[in-house]
This record gives C-alpha cells, structure tokens and sequence, in this order.
C-alpha cells in the first residue's frame, strides 16, 4: 500500500472526519435523505410499538413487519454516517 493510501485509510479507521470532504457528504445525501424521511415517517408506529406488543397489535400495528423495516432504517442511518465518519465518531 502507498503511504499516502495508508494514512487515508488510518484516518478513516481512527474515526475523524478530518480525512473527509464535501465529496463524501454530497454522495451519501440521497442517502440520508431517503431514510431520515421515512422514519420521520414511522415515527408514529415507534411510539405505539413503545406502549407494548399487545397494545400495538390492538391499534392494527403489524409488530414483525413494522419492526423489521425500522430495523432496516437504523442500520442504513448508522452505516451512512460510520461511511463518512469512520467508527469512533459513531460511537460518540
């Protein structure tokens, strides 16, 4: 590996965003557009799925389906941002 291909990859892998540019963000933007709008979206079904299964199935909730697609949701957000951020700033 080149150095200058090595200390790319060392600062992505430290979890800085000092290594980024405008670049990145503009390429995952349809991105987090995307998924923020739907769980905008869903946040509804968050909020009776909070009040419990039996509860949430009274109000017509499909649980497994419901929750599986919020699912989706969140990883899709905590991988874009881990992409341009790298590991530690998501753990922050």
């Amino acid at each position: 590996m080149e150095p200058n291909n090595f200390m790319k990859a060392l600062i992505w892998l430290s979890g800085t965003i000092w290594g980024t540019n405008w670049t990145f963000v503009w390429a995952l933007l349809p991105w987090l557009v995307v998924s923020i709008t739907i769980a905008i979206y869903k946040s509804k079904v968050l909020d009776v799925l909070r009040l419990g299964d039996p509860i949430a199935i009274g109000f017509g909730v499909q649980i497994e389906k419901e929750s599986r697609l919020l699912l989706l949701i969140s990883v899709a957000l905590a991988g874009v941002c881990v992409s341009v951020g790298g590991g530690i700033t998501f753990l922050g």
